[in-house]
């Protein structure tokens, strides 16, 4: 049996008991297929809550809800060795269960941007009008954009810049040169079209907010 001192087992312990949370949140998405990104807080949310089942989970296998005993027992490589062997295979095996339903049912483990993208692919030149998180709007031709794992940033040919009033009526549109780069942090929706948009296609009940 290992001797640690009182605080660096119990570092160890936490270690073993709370990061794994984390990682095995990661493990169970990606195989499940349930990848839809989450915000920050529910991250940590569903990460401590695969580190509450860590702690029960190890409870049942030595038979103990005493931590400072399951602290002593999971400082030994064999003991951890097991608990840890057991968890991952039962976060893969839980996995599993929502990916043969899902991919029974018929899902496609695509996501609304990738199959929105991919539906464009056939227009020759697609128009778009992008609003931004700061409030601003543009129009232009479509010409990169990223798909799979890359970041889903995109580039306007011909980018024109909408001005309106008050009321959310056209007053002007700007010519913002030959082109112009979006990050995917910078829009908050797209619109898209098949041919090229005048001012009578960016009406208020298309274009407005919300």
């Amino acid at each position: 049996m290992v001797d640690l001192p009182s605080n660096i087992s119990e570092i160890f312990f936490i270690m073993v008991i709370v990061l794994p949370g984390y990682l095995y949140l990661k493990i169970f998405r990606e195989i499940s297929l349930l990848k839809k990104p989450i915000p920050s807080s529910e991250v940590l949310y569903q990460s401590l809550t695969f580190s509450l089942f860590n702690i029960i989970i190890a409870g049942l296998m030595f038979k103990t809800t005493d931590l400072n005993i399951l602290r002593s027992i999971l400082i030994q490589p064999e003991k951890l060795s097991e608990f840890m062997i057991f968890t991952l295979t039962l976060v893969i095996i839980s996995s599993l269960v929502p990916r043969f339903w899902l991919t029974s049912h018929g899902y496609v483990p695509k996501d609304t941007w990738t199959h929105t993208i991919e539906e464009k692919r056939g227009i020759e030149f697609p128009w778009v009008i992008i609003n931004t998180v700061k409030g601003e709007e543009y129009k232009g031709i479509l010409k990169a954009y990223g798909v799979g794992n890359e970041p889903r940033d995109l580039s306007l040919l011909s980018p024109i810049k909408i001005l309106r009033d008050e009321s959310f009526e056209i007053v002007d549109e700007v010519n913002m040169g030959d082109g112009m780069y979006f990050t995917e942090k910078d829009i908050s929706r797209i619109l898209f079209f098949g041919r090229r948009i005048g001012p009578e296609d960016v009406s208020e009940d298309e274009s407005s907010p919300g």
